[in-house]
């Protein structure tokens, strides 16, 4: 029975890795970091591929998946550049732009965020075309471009649709112009 949890796991890694061959030749098709600088590759480079943080990793672009919660339930990934596939951590933190799914307990997006955030506190600056921000506490700090699902709710702009106890817009929508910051309690919704 153990033999056939690890098989899944590692052909799955497998084919992540024979899927993402390196776009750039200073990429790596693997990253691997029991915390930085204990690491290969070094922190400034990028990886196409599969990254694995035991406890924190940080690389530059990460175009694949960042698999740190899947071997480690203590694992902080960081970018500091941007985020294009998915990251599963206990802490998932992109300093650019984010261009797929983060799942963790605190994910953090940077600039722009396209896609998904899943966790207890999922925070996006910038521009969010978002297929939704599902957690306890969801902030966008620029303009927001699709759903939020929580306990509070927050988007400096927003132009879709908030379900939660507490739904705060900071500037007027396209469909309100004149409108001051709001708050709604329940459903808050802007087009």
């Amino acid at each position: 029975m153990r033999q056939g949890k690890l098989r899944l796991p590692a052909g799955l890694l497998l084919m992540l890795l024979l899927a993402a061959p390196a776009s750039h030749a200073d990429d790596s098709p693997i990253g691997i970091s029991l915390f930085t600088p204990i690491q290969f590759p070094d922190s400034h480079q990028s990886i196409t591929g599969v990254r694995l943080s035991l406890i924190y990793g940080r690389h530059h672009d990460l175009k694949g998946a960042d698999l740190g919660n899947l071997i480690s339930p203590i694992s902080i990934n960081h970018l500091t550049g941007e985020l294009r596939g998915a990251q599963f951590g206990l802490v998932n933190w992109v300093e650019g732009d984010v261009y797929g799914a983060q799942f963790a307990l605190l994910n953090r997006g940077g600039n722009n965020s396209n896609g998904f955030q899943g966790g207890l506190i999922n925070i996006s600056g910038g521009t969010g075309h978002f297929l939704g921000q599902w957690g306890m506490v969801n902030v966008n700090q620029g303009h927001h471009r699709g759903f939020q699902l929580g306990i509070v709710n927050y988007a400096q702009r927003l132009q879709g649709l908030q379900i939660g106890l507490l739904n705060i817009r900071s500037e007027p929508s396209m469909s309100m112009p004149d409108a001051s910051p709001v708050v709604f309690p329940i459903v808050a919704w802007a087009f």
